[in-house]
């Protein structure tokens, strides 16, 4: 929401009769219109206050401005702009692949993980053992971090056991029900337990084992899980993998999996699709980068942003923005496109305005060292949309 209008310029005198250049910061100061860009004269004097380059003045004369039909030449590309890896260190997306354990309440966990121990278990008895478990691995692990010494030890060593015991019940479950409604989800919940231990390990004989296993039962539910392909676990499983094959840069494996991860939350028929939308379509535009797939890493980005707007203020979804939108003026860089574009995509959602001029001024920067017969000519109209960008 604008916080208010800027009053139109008024002529100048002695201003110069025809503009040279978009006015730089400490050149003609006058205000503008809302949506026009100061344009100033060879002596840096404001000689006009114009519509942005891509836009044109309506025809009655007054209002705002038009979008200029004429196709865009590309005229400066920068191609040591896009950096993939950029944007691997801004997204964090665990709660997705890890989320939190479960909450059971730690002083009723004895009672479930006593009625799973039995021999005749039922499926719901040992499902609810597990998580049991589960909770008490957690509880462990978060007041470890108040404590030191033997104290901290003896924690951490109740959360390791936990976690074994875990695995353990699991391990019954997936033997005894392979057919259950619920078996998928039990699988993606062993993979992520195998995971944790492994972490909680970081280097043993059963690290690597554990990883490995962890994979194989994730294929398991992706290429033919009992639920079929597209349901809800099949598309954490798919997102667990993309998120492994990108710690080991394995990018085509990350765009296939990615791929499913979008395919199978476009229904969008679960509360977590919209979180997965907008975190997958970041991994893949990472793995365009990656693979120099620079126009469809640009397609990528766009829906990080807009899916991402669309679901905020969830952590996922913000963090998937945020990240897609560190990478867009590389990228725009990259593939010569021009800042009426980005412009666009950076006014989607609620964001203060120093955060939506920051890709545009480096858009700017990136467009002013190339060297390019247009790289001028691009940076210029880089600057000139970053003076209309309002205060939100």
């Amino acid at each position: 929401m604008l916080l208010g209008l800027v009053l139109p310029c008024t002529a100048i005198a002695g201003a110069p009769p025809k503009s040279d250049h978009v006015c730089a910061p400490g050149e003609g100061k006058a205000p503008c219109f809302v949506g026009r860009v100061r344009m100033c004269g060879k002596d840096g004097a404001l000689a006009a206050c114009s519509c942005p380059p891509g836009s044109l003045e309506p025809k009655a004369g007054k209002g705002a401005c038009v979008d200029d039909p004429t196709p865009f030449v590309a005229a400066c590309v920068v191609p040591d702009a896009t950096l993939g890896k950029t944007l691997a260190v801004h997204l964090e997306l665990g709660t997705l692949e890890l989320p939190p354990l479960t909450t059971v309440e730690v002083l009723g966990a004895s009672d479930a993980i006593g009625r799973a121990a039995k021999d005749d278990a039922t499926d719901v008895e040992l499902i609810r053992g597990a998580e049991a478990w589960e909770s008490i691995e957690g509880s462990s692990a978060w007041s470890a971090n108040d404590e030191k010494g033997a104290k901290k030890k003896g924690k951490l060593a109740a959360r390791d056991q936990a976690v074994e015991r875990a695995i353990s019940v699991r391990k019954r479950f997936l033997a005894r029900f392979v057919q259950h409604p619920r078996l998928d989800e039990q699988r993606v919940a062993q993979a992520r337990a195998l995971l944790r231990r492994a972490a909680y390990a970081v280097v043993g004989q059963t690290v690597a084992a554990d990883r490995k296993l962890a994979r194989a039962t994730l294929e398991a539910v992706v290429l033919g899980g009992v639920g079929g392909a597209g349901s809800k676990a099949s598309r954490d499983a798919a997102f667990m993998l993309a998120e492994q094959a990108v710690r080991d840069r394995e990018w085509l494996l990350v765009i296939a999996h990615e791929e499913r991860v979008l395919k199978w939350a476009a229904s969008k028929t679960n509360a977590d699709d919209h979180p997965f939308l907008a975190a997958a379509s970041a991994r893949l535009a990472q793995a365009r980068l990656e693979t120099a797939d620079l126009a469809r890493a640009k397609l990528a980005l766009d829906e990080a942003i807009s899916v991402g707007v669309s679901c905020s203020p969830r952590a996922e979804c913000v963090s998937a923005a945020s990240a897609a939108r560190k990478v867009v003026a590389a990228t725009w860089a990259a593939t010569s496109t021009p800042a009426r574009a980005t412009y666009k995509l950076l006014m989607k959602g609620a964001m203060p305005r120093h955060e939506r001029v920051r890709p545009l001024l480096q858009l700017a920067e990136l467009y002013a060292h190339g060297s390019g017969s247009g790289c001028a000519e691009a940076a210029e109209e880089a600057r000139a949309w970053e003076q209309i960008v309002p205060q939100t």
